[in-house]
């Protein structure tokens, strides 16, 4: 593979954007779009690529099974796990790991809820997750749900294909028929 391929691979690593990538790498830019995607068609480009994400996964210790991990955690946390007996929440730095991961943000809020009593309440908004999604991405990583396209109506596609032909072949012959007068 040249430099400027190479170079491409490099760029393209960085964002996953190939006509940026294409740019940075010293294609021009009026072309880049149709560059970079003609060069993630090459055997040679797709194999350096797939090398090049392969060692950026193993720096971060990012594995399948670790992310299966962490949709789990989230699929199945349950937001009882936040509370003590008492109905306090428990300290963030006191919750096990996988009920503070099912956590997308916590608030503060400091108000006075009782008008006029002089007293600041503390307010503590906690968020999860989109545990229905994180259950969907699992459903789907295991097959156990399926996208499917279903198509009805008397007209198939094959029909629709051979009659768009007709048309252009009737529209080929009245061309060729008034350039002969």
């Amino acid at each position: 593979m040249n430099p400027k391929r190479e170079r491409f691979v490099d760029e393209y690593l960085v964002d996953l954007n190939a006509t940026q990538a294409a740019i940075r790498a010293g294609y021009s830019p009026k072309c880049a779009e149709v560059q970079g995607t003609r060069l993630l068609r090459d055997a040679r480009v797709k194999a350096a690529v797939r090398i090049g994400k392969g060692e950026a996964l193993e720096r971060v210790n990012l594995k399948a099974d670790r992310v299966l991990r962490e949709l789990a955690r989230v699929g199945f946390s349950d937001v009882r796990h936040l509370f003590k007996d008492d109905g306090t929440v428990i300290p963030l730095r006191e919750l096990p790991p996988a009920v503070s991961a099912s956590i997308a943000s916590v608030e503060v809020v400091l108000k006075n809820a009782a008008a006029g009593d002089g007293v600041v309440d503390r307010v503590l908004k906690i968020k999860l997750w989109d545990k229905n999604r994180a259950l969907n991405d699992l459903a789907r990583h295991f097959a156990l749900l399926v996208d499917r396209v279903e198509v009805s109506g008397d007209v198939t596609l094959t029909a629709k294909i051979a009659a768009a032909r007709a048309r252009g072949a009737k529209l080929l012959a009245e061309r060729n028929g008034e350039g002969e007068r």
